[in-house]
């Protein structure tokens, strides 16, 4: 019976240590050879560098032969989640929303998602009211939520709070509530009001309620807008608290500056997320 050839191990410590204790051999014996020639000049004896150059020409031919190690794939980087969550009847939350993921986009190493919560209107009442047809951004589930590492919320007002649909959406997250998954995450809000006395800081501040309750890192956008922040030749909404717009009676749009608020919240909001992140 024919005995299986086993597959001799690469050693390349041992391999190389050998070449070299060959090469010292020679380069040892080249020494006596000269010594013994300075005394002898007669002596037909001469060195052997070509064969120490033969073993290093060895030495090359076996490091190119010999397997390379494989190489470590460096594993890609964790991109920061941002999910920006809206409810817009009209349309002017969603062009706030659309803003602020331009912003939140520009900061490298940030992915951001827009998404709509449910309607809970029926159609018929929506029609009745002058609503546009919904967009086709994607509904969100409260579970999703789970998967951002920062969420922004926007939604319009109703009496100085919330629309009652994102409240209807948030009053769904119990279950992330109770598993404490949201708990540690930052969190901004963005919003609509029709007039100026109609809640463009109660609407933020009530809605803070249901971060505390999450645990969540609540990140107002402060001052840091600058000088857009003390506008006050022009209409404009906002305010520390994240950035805002007028409806009106439903056809003002919002204005640029109201635009660049947004984009900047957007901006500002990703970089704090992936700085909270780049530290957990």
């Amino acid at each position: 019976m024919a005995h299986a050839t086993e597959k001799k191990e690469w050693r390349p410590v041992e391999e190389i240590n050998w070449i070299v204790y060959r090469i010292r051999r020679v380069l040892h014996q080249n020494c006596i050879q000269n010594k013994e020639r300075t005394k002898n000049p007669s002596s037909r004896r001469v060195t052997q560098p070509k064969m120490a150059f033969d073993i290093l020409l060895e030495t090359i031919r076996f490091c190119s032969k010999a397997p390379t190690q494989p190489e470590i794939e460096t594993p890609p980087s964790m991109a920061t989640k941002v999910y920006i969550v809206y409810y817009s009847m009209y349309g002017h939350v969603e062009k706030l929303a659309e803003e602020i993921q331009k912003g939140a986009a520009s900061v490298e190493g940030v992915e951001v998602k827009l998404w709509q919560v449910p309607e809970t209107l029926q159609d018929e009442i929506l029609g009745k009211m002058g609503a546009p047809p919904k967009s086709d951004v994607p509904i969100i589930t409260p579970s999703e939520l789970a998967e951002a590492d920062g969420l922004l919320f926007g939604f319009p007002t109703r009496f100085g709070m919330m629309a009652a649909q994102f409240k209807a959406f948030l009053d769904a997250t119990g279950g992330l509530w109770r598993t404490q998954q949201l708990a540690g995450k930052p969190a901004g809000i963005f919003y609509s009001t029709g007039s100026q006395g109609g809640g463009q800081e109660t609407t933020p501040l009530t809605a803070i309620t249901q971060l505390v309750h999450h645990g969540m890192v609540f990140v107002p956008i402060g001052y840091t807008f600058g000088a857009g922040m003390f506008e006050m030749e022009k209409v404009k909404g906002g305010s520390p608290y994240g950035a805002g717009t007028f409806a009106g009676d439903g056809t003002r749009q919002p204005s640029e500056i109201e635009l660049e608020q947004a984009f900047h919240q957007g901006k500002y909001f990703a970089g704090i997320a992936k700085k909270l992140k780049g530290t957990a």
